[in-house]
């Protein structure tokens, strides 16, 4: 299973919130009210739990009717996410362009969930498209069922061609269909084949071949449960059989079998077998020949495309008992990986599969997990593959399924479990169902820490991997029901961190560029990395129970990304900033860090920059005191004030020897207007920006809405970013919580939910994040005055606020201020 599919299933099942949320956006759409559906469906897309791709639908065909600009990428996302959706389907339908309309009915007609009157609109589309006949057929062993619909008068009959001879099936036009349109005709298919071997079908009409096409045979042989038990002792070592399924990519699969050959040269008790499953790339299967010839490899054919599980079944006929290794085409085995593999598959007796380290491995994958990370070149594999050998030697952690692209099997588990399942067609999630059967009887899957094999990722089976990943998916859940929260409780936990951080930490950091310095879950850390594009590294402190630590992140999705550095010792975090050898450290301003990361900072050669742009906490009014706090730690190694909010700059433009001893630049950048324009019916909304959800914040929210009720009834809050429950600030009836925002849609959704000002609660730091989409949206503004005055001069389209006064007169000044300027007559 892809592990991003499985994190959807931990949040959603405590609370229920997301299903709701999409069941109220899609009858609301039913209703024809367009715009609150939309915002249900959008804040159904930003909660943490992924959204599925029919809410990403939903949200496109509402934002479509109510102008929200972005409907196209929601649905090209839908689409990508899950081709098989009905509600994705439907929607293309609607929305698509011709070409996306007909790949959509398409694949209505093919998904076994879909509703009749959806593939009844299918029919529909086709037959008005030129199609005559369309077919939904499944062969599972020698069974064939399934539906045949086409248009025009008369009887068709279905051809099934095997592999010697044909069969002939008349059909008759059935009237009690109810997925059939007025204009088409449709049959049932319901026969037993006398023959096990299927090619293709061809639908037949008045003569003429109104449909044909490959019919992939599906087998229920090796679905079976499992037999055997895992053993009390570690067996005996196996033979190993390596079996690689080939189908195109020609530059892929040979560096995959250099690799593999050079590992099985020379080993009489390892077999190398290449599986061609019926590749198209004459080059491909010339190179193929040219290996077998030189007895490098064993190379066995399929006449037709048999997909992953039929070629691996092909591959292992005749291999006994040996333990198998599953690799796919584009996956590069490292120096001495077989050795390694076995030695973690017989380091218990009850393990029974495993899976190694790899930048496209899902579970394992690394440095993000869960991720198709960047392929490394060869040598970066190899110097990937040498660290966790290091670092990770004999580290075994447990997974609750394996991963096909590179995955090892013991003879006794093999045994245990079967043959490889062919339920699964042409492929994806056999090795998901191998490994699950494996943990019914006791054997674990774990993943080897200390071997790394690069993978590129398949491109076997084209435009129709998606597919058959979404059509495969249902079925091992429905086989499966328990192992969503199996592999939620995975990746919640994340086992392998560890594993990770210890490769990151013995690899050699990469050196220049910019580090941004401040602590755990800082906004205005955030909102500076936001404005550099993510083009910085991160170290991020906290400290708990008496320990500190920081969190070291490369920029954007590059390695460190699990590593944790001990800030006790001092010496040892100075050497790491140092071999860093960073360009420039930008310390984001506010509490000082524990004593030994401000002495490492102040060793770095690097020109050291403190950034601006948080409000201060209550109870401390100065603006500048982290200034102070910061030159008293580093001293003359602090050499700029990188500000970005309005107040701290005109604050220190009136401090004259300031302003002589440091440099100050002003980093607010360049902010491209964008004025909001509201959408018609919108409500009148007041927006409170929260970047960062806090009690504080939540508290505050719950004064101005009901300060905004007595002055403005009408009114809603309508709060920018998260709550720390969402769910009660909703239930104060008259607030909506949107979630977190990209910058690039910020201005859609000020206008589609109608918003006319924006306010900052008080004990908010968010200062910089604040001004920024206050200025580029050009709405009117309510924010704390922390100078109190001084530099913040009277302006008709902002209020400012005392940040002493108690968060109930602060709000009753936000309402009749913005009640005053919606009821106030136009100028």
């Amino acid at each position: 299973m892809d592990a991003r599919q499985a994190r959807f299933g931990t949040a959603q099942e405590r609370d229920g919130q997301a299903g709701a949320l999409s069941v109220a956006a899609t009858r609301l759409l039913r209703a024809g009210e367009p715009r609150r559906a939309f915002e249900l469906a959008d804040r159904r897309c930003r909660l943490p739990e992924p959204p599925g791709a029919a809410d990403r639908a939903v949200r496109a065909l509402a934002g479509r009717l109510c102008g929200w600009p972005f409907w196209q990428e929601d649905l090209a996302a839908a689409r990508e996410a899950d081709p098989l959706d009905p509600v994705v389907n439907s929607t293309v339908l609607r929305l698509g362009t011709a070409d996306e309309r007909l790949d959509a009915a398409r694949h209505l007609v093919l998904a076994p969930h879909a509703p009749p009157h959806a593939v009844q609109d299918a029919l529909t589309h086709l037959f008005c498209a030129g199609l005559v006949a369309a077919v939904r057929l499944d062969l599972v062993d020698n069974r064939l069922s399934g539906w045949v619909a086409w248009h025009g008068a008369g009887d068709v009959t279905l051809e099934i061609e095997g592999a010697s001879r044909r069969l002939a099936l008349p059909l008759a036009a059935q009237a009690d269909l109810d997925f059939v349109p007025e204009n088409g005709r449709g049959a049932m298919v319901e026969a037993v084949l006398p023959f096990q071997e299927a090619r293709g079908f061809a639908v037949r009409g008045a003569g003429e071949v109104l449909a044909q096409g490959p019919l992939v045979a599906r087998s229920r042989r090796g679905s079976g449960p499992a037999k055997g038990e895992a053993p009390g002792q570690v067996p005996e070592r196996a033979p190993l059989v390596v079996v690689v399924p080939v189908f195109d990519d020609l530059e892929a699969t040979s560096a995959c079998l250099e690799a593999a050959i050079a590992q099985t040269r020379g080993r009489p008790a390892t077999r190398l077998i290449v599986v061609d499953d019926a590749s198209p790339n004459a080059a491909l299967r010339d190179h193929l020949d040219d290996r077998a010839a030189q007895g490098l490899v064993e190379l066995r054919r399929n006449a037709h495309n048999l997909g992953f599980g039929g070629a691996v079944r092909r591959g292992l006929e005749g291999t006994g008992g040996a333990d198998i290794l599953l690799l796919n085409a584009d996956a590069l085995l490292p120096r001495d990986g077989l050795d390694r593999l076995a030695d973690a598959a017989y380091a218990a007796p009850e393990i029974g599969t495993v899976t190694p380290l790899s930048n496209n491995g899902e579970y394992t994958s690394f440095p993000v997990p869960g991720r198709a990370n960047a392929a490394p070149s060869p040598e970066e594999a190899a110097a990937l593959d040498a660290a966790a050998a290091g670092a990770n030697a004999g580290r075994l952690v447990d997974l609750p399924t394996g991963t096909g692209f590179c995955l090892y099997v013991r003879h006794d588990c093999r045994a245990a479990v079967g043959e490889m399942p062919g339920l699964f067609g042409r492929g994806y999630f056999e090795d998901m169902e191998l490994c699950l059967k494996a943990r019914e009887v006791g054997y674990r899957n774990v993943c080897a820490g200390g071997v790394f094999v690069a993978h590129h990722g398949s491109l076997s089976f084209g435009a129709d991997k998606a597919a058959l990943v979404s059509r495969n998916l249902r079925l091992l859940r429905r086989r499966h029901p328990e192992t969503l929260a199996d592999c939620s409780a995975h990746v919640a936990a994340d086992p392998l961190r560890e594993a990770r951080a210890a490769i990151e930490a013995v690899l050699p950091p990469r050196t220049g560029g910019r580090l941004l310095v401040g602590p755990r879950k800082s906004a205005l850390l955030a909102f500076r990395l936001a404005e550099l594009g993510g083009d910085a590294a991160q170290l991020s402190w906290s400290s708990a129970g008496g320990r500190s630590e920081a969190r070291l992140l490369g920029p954007g999705a590059l390695a460190p990304q699990s590593l944790v550095l001990d800030l006790e010792h001092g010496a040892a975090l100075a050497e790491r900033l140092r071999s860093m050898a960073p360009d420039e450290i930008e310390i984001v301003a506010g509490a000082l860090p524990p004593a030994s990361l401000a002495a490492a900072l102040a060793t770095i050669t690097a020109t050291l920059s403190l950034v601006l742009g948080e409000a201060p906490p209550i109870g401390d009014a100065d603006l500048l005191a982290p200034v102070a706090r910061w030159r008293a730690a580093l001293g003359l190694r602090l050499q700029r004030l990188l500000v970005c909010d309005g107040q701290s700059l005109e604050t220190l433009a009136r401090d004259a020897t300031l302003a002589a001893e440091i440099e100050i630049v002003d980093a607010r950048g360049e902010r491209d207007a964008a004025p909001v324009v509201t959408a018609t019916g919108a409500p009148v909304s007041l927006g409170i920006v929260c970047p960062t959800p806090s009690p504080q914040g939540d508290a505050f929210v719950r004064h101005l809405a009901s300060a905004l009720r007595r002055a403005l009834p009408e009114a809603r809050l309508v709060v920018l970013g998260e709550s720390c429950d969402a769910v009660a600030s909703a239930g104060l009836g008259n607030v909506v919580v949107t979630g977190a925002i990209a910058r690039a849609q910020e201005i859609a959704i000020l206008g589609l939910f109608g918003l006319r000002a924006l306010a900052l609660p008080p004990a908010s730091p968010c200062l910089a994040e604040f001004e920024r989409l206050a200025d580029r949206s050009g709405l009117p503004r309510a924010v704390a005055d922390w100078t109190f005055g001084k530099a913040c001069p009277p302006s008709p389209s902002t209020l400012h606020l005392d940040p002493h006064c108690r968060d109930a007169g602060n709000a009753f000044a936000i309402a009749d201020w913005f009640a005053h300027r919606i009821q106030a007559p136009p100028a």
